[in-house]
């Protein structure tokens, strides 16, 4: 779970087994579901960028996937040198972090280490 404090703040929690929910943080009683392609079913972790609530990143199934929409498209990061599926499943992601001004980038830090994406790139 995460909360944006844009305007207006969201609350946003991935679930094992139904995707990713948002919802007003000022009024939670209404929930939407923002991520449901199959294979998002199980969110482990998500990240809002700190001046951008349309940019999200999740991980899922060892897998590193960002929205520059809000989430009503996604696309998968490429792995990096080594095998973020190992890294995550294994050694467990322990934080996700969208970041950057100029150019945003997703960071992923887990206990052999800390992997970032350029998503200027994408």
């Amino acid at each position: 779970m995460i909360i944006d404090y844009s305007e207006p703040p969201n609350i946003y929690v991935g679930t094992r087994g139904n995707g990713l929910f948002r919802a007003n943080a000022l009024d939670p009683k209404e929930w939407s579901r923002i991520a449901w392609p199959p294979e998002f079913d199980s969110v482990r972790s998500v990240a809002v960028h700190p001046t951008n609530p349309d940019i999200l990143a999740i991980t899922q199934n060892g897998r590193i996937f960002v929205t520059f929409d809000g989430g009503s498209s996604w696309i998968e990061l490429p792995n990096p040198e080594y095998m973020i599926e190992n890294v995550i499943h294994q050694a467990g992601a322990i934080e996700l972090v969208v970041t950057g001004e100029v150019a945003p980038q997703v960071c992923v830090g887990t206990d052999v280490g800390v992997w970032c994406h350029d998503l200027s790139l994408e």
